[in-house]
């Protein structure tokens, strides 16, 4: 006879299957994460209101969101380019730069891309260490939000009610 019998009734057996079955469940919610996060990192091009257009990466969903430009060096991130955070509402949004490797510019905007606040030169704060205070936005009641290097000289002669343009297809809907 094994010892090593499957007991249905006893404990250890109970808390072994309930452990695999936590661990299963995580490595297919983790993969579904992942899948959509990697379906949320498109791109795009906006179009400023002095002609000037960028590249964009879009970003949406919670993780894609969260990372945003964090772990990015300045040499993987032109000078025309943007992050667009996309949302589906409305809502107080407040940015900050943990492990940002170089300066940025702010634009939270309308569901329209109209701009309602620039945060301007906001200060990196290379790696995760607290050994000087992380820049906060101000929060700001927005829609979308577009992460600008402060270098590129793109939000100079930006201003409060300016339009922004998407360029190509609709990519998100438009909620007031």
């Amino acid at each position: 006879m094994c010892s090593n019998k499957y007991k249905p009734n006893d404990p250890k057996t109970k808390l072994f299957y309930l452990k695999q079955l936590f661990i299963a469940i995580n490595v297919i919610l983790s993969t579904i994460s992942t899948k959509s996060d990697a379906l949320d990192a498109s791109t795009g091009k906006i179009t400023f209101p002095n002609g000037k257009t960028i590249d964009v990466i879009i970003a949406r969903g919670s993780a894609a969101q969260t990372r945003g430009l964090s772990g990015v060096k300045a040499n993987e991130f032109p000078q025309n380019s943007g992050m667009l955070f996309i949302y589906n509402a409305w809502g107080m949004k407040t940015f900050w730069m943990p492990d940002t490797y170089f300066n940025l510019d702010i634009i939270f905007l309308d569901p329209d891309l109209k701009i309602i606040y620039i945060e301007k030169n906001m200060v990196a704060h290379p790696g995760m260490e607290n050994t000087k205070p992380i820049s906060y936005t101000k929060s700001t009641y927005s829609f979308h939000v577009l992460e600008v290097r402060a270098d590129a000289n793109l939000t100079s002669t930006l201003k409060i009610g300016d339009q922004l343009i998407w360029v190509g297809t609709q990519l998100f809907s438009k909620k007031n």
